[in-house]
């Protein structure tokens, strides 16, 4: 989790405006994704889009971020990555621990096998995980005025 967290401080992922596209720049960045999600074993990645508190309420808002999290899944499984892999979207923002992201961002959490329901947001509104056994998280803008990427683990 820590290596996903180092490599997503270094560049964000970005997705073209109102697309499930990421953008060109940051290919290298799902393959490096990829790279350390295939040493993994036995677990499941969590792949949740949250649209931000601006466009909660939002069905369209709702379905373009399920699109991007299944696109970040299909370009993960696309590098050789076959673990088993748990797509959401939400029309809300995100808060963990401390951390919130009223904009957009995503968040790619590694969970044991049966613990991915645990962790999974509950649909609509401001997703807040402050329960003892949520993961923690770091929210990482991009300079560039893009997507955030939002990575967490335990």
């Amino acid at each position: 989790q820590t290596r996903l967290s180092d490599i997503l401080r270094e560049t964000p992922l970005a997705f073209r405006a109102n697309s499930t596209e990421v953008t060109p720049e940051v290919i290298p960045v799902v393959r490096r994704i990829a790279a350390v999600l295939n040493e993994v074993k036995d677990m499941v990645v969590l792949v949740e889009a949250f649209s931000g508190v601006s466009r909660s309420g939002n069905p369209q808002a709702r379905q373009l971020m399920q699109d991007r999290a299944q696109r970040l899944v299909d370009h993960l499984s696309a590098e050789g990555v076959r673990l088993r892999f748990e797509a959401r979207g939400y029309d809300g923002g995100y808060a963990c621990m401390g951390t919130t992201c009223q904009g957009q961002c995503i968040v790619v959490t590694l969970a044991e096998p049966g613990e991915e329901a645990m962790i999974l947001a509950q649909d609509g509104g401001l997703f807040d995980c402050m329960g003892p056994d949520m993961p923690m998280d770091s929210c990482f803008s991009n300079p560039k005025g893009g997507f955030k990427s939002l990575i967490g683990g335990k």
